[in-house]
């Protein structure tokens, strides 16, 4: 897959000026325009200076977070966390419901910072991999849309997608009308979030993209891909990586690649690094298993014959591999 679309003339990148325009669905392309920064086993690595916006840490709120220690009691544990918190309701949101679930409950989107407030921004600028969690929605959003102009799909099913926020940006961003975004979650909560997150983006803008829902289990599973008409289909797999064992990541590999055909496209992200693990531990935030690049290309190569680029975030935490079968 190229990473430009162009048409008769090149397309203007729209660079993200601050992060304070992400607060809301980004439903128009921002053309984004990728730099090789290196090659892993002769597969090229990327990345895009666009996503590089400003930051606004308050320090003193990841000196509150540095003062929760492992060893801490539950209730303790959470008096530090409130306290940083404070009265903002999305972060207390992120506390009750998103630190022991691995940011379940609708929790990713206050990550990606969709309808919170600047306290918010100033709590989660201090974290390299919230600050990474944004940065790939961007480049996610961004690679989608060029992978639907450049297959023509009709389809994009996500993997344990949530909010499905990411495919709907990247279907809204190709400018393409009509699409189906496929929900596949053992959660029906994800399949309510899914739906409003729709509803909220259809009152600005509609584009005739409608949702439907698999719950299954895809690492028992699998998935089944129905083509009849020939059209292509994009598997988007995001923040689901990071919480599986290995073997499970070889699971989810392989039924992905049993499900798909040669003319469809499997996105996937992975964290590649937090430089701020002992944190994530003291506050007791479910198990996150960072995959070095080295190690996870030679694990992807087993099933997929294609890796048409890697794009990291420039922070570094997180990758995101554009696979073909």
């Amino acid at each position: 897959m190229n990473t430009e679309i162009k048409g008769e003339k090149e397309l203007q990148e729209v660079p993200v000026v601050d992060s304070i325009e992400l607060h809301e669905p980004q439903l128009f392309p921002r053309n984004l325009k990728y730099q090789k920064i290196d090659s892993i086993d002769n597969t090229p690595v990327y990345t895009s200076s666009a996503v590089e916006f400003p930051l606004h840490p308050n320090t003193k709120y990841l000196e509150g977070l540095e003062k929760i220690h492992e060893d801490d009691g539950k209730l303790e544990r959470i008096f530090k966390l409130l306290k940083v918190a404070g009265t903002d309701t999305s972060l207390v949101n992120l506390i009750a419901n998103g630190i022991s679930t691995g940011l379940s409950h609708g929790t990713m989107d206050v990550i990606y910072r969709i309808g919170v407030g600047n306290r918010a921004r100033e709590v989660l600028d201090n974290l390299d991999i919230a600050i990474g969690s944004l940065q790939r929605r961007v480049i996610v959003s961004d690679l989608l849309a060029k992978a639907i102009n450049q297959t023509n799909a009709d389809r994009i099913l996500s993997i344990a997608g949530g909010s499905c926020l990411l495919p709907i940006e990247g279907i809204y961003q190709s400018g393409k009308e009509g699409m189906v975004v496929v929900n596949v979650d053992r959660s029906d909560k994800a399949n309510v979030k899914a739906e409003r997150t729709l509803i909220n983006i259809n009152t600005k803008l509609n584009r005739g993209l409608s949702l439907q829902f698999m719950q299954r289990d895809i690492l028992k599973n699998g998935i089944d891909i129905l083509n009849g008409d020939g059209e292509s289909a994009i598997v988007e797999c995001t923040g689901f990586w990071e919480y599986l064992s290995e073997r499970e990541r070889e699971a989810l590999l392989q039924r992905v690649s049993e499900g798909i055909d040669d003319k469809d496209v499997f996105v996937l992200t992975m964290l590649i690094d937090n430089p701020q693990q002992k944190i994530f531990d003291a506050i007791k935030f479910k198990k996150l298993f960072a995959h070095d690049l080295d190690l996870a290309l030679p694990l992807v190569k087993k099933c997929f014959s294609r890796v048409n680029g890697v794009f990291v975030t420039p922070n570094k935490t997180y990758a995101t591999l554009i696979l073909k079968k």
